[in-house]
């Protein structure tokens, strides 16, 4: 299913058994359906980790890669690859986006669908 990147895309995207959705943490999620060779999940993929260090705490960051969990990738249906989900904590689906996107949009949709606002920005950073 689509393109995507080289081995390992994202740690623990490619695991035995599926992801748990929503998370059991009980935090909402930000989903990604991946697959290994794609360039755009390779793009992606430092948006989604800024994320995920950004936000730890207040929102699950999970990657799902389709060509190792199709049965996952089907419940969810997503087009291509990537896909990001953001699922409420009790799994709701309230946003879905396909393609690269980049973080300060990411940021935006964040603050509108769970009110969780972005990382104030570092003063020593030029």
């Amino acid at each position: 299913m689509g393109e995507c990147c080289a081995i390992p895309l994202h740690p623990g995207a490619a695991t035995t058994a599926p992801p748990v959705l929503p998370p059991a943490s009980g935090l909402p999620a930000l989903v990604e359906f991946i697959s290994e060779t794609s360039e755009i999940c390779r793009a992606t993929a430092p948006v989604l980790e800024a994320v995920m260090s950004d936000y730890q705490g207040q929102l699950e960051v999970v990657f799902i890669d389709s060509d190792h969990h199709p049965g996952e990738t089907q419940k969810w249906h997503p087009r291509l690859v990537p896909t990001q989900l953001l699922l409420s904590a009790e799994g709701t689906e309230l946003w879905r986006h396909e393609g690269y996107i980049p973080l300060p949009e990411l940021q935006q949709v964040i603050k509108e669908h769970l009110d969780i606002e972005p990382p104030p920005a570092d003063p020593q950073t030029p």
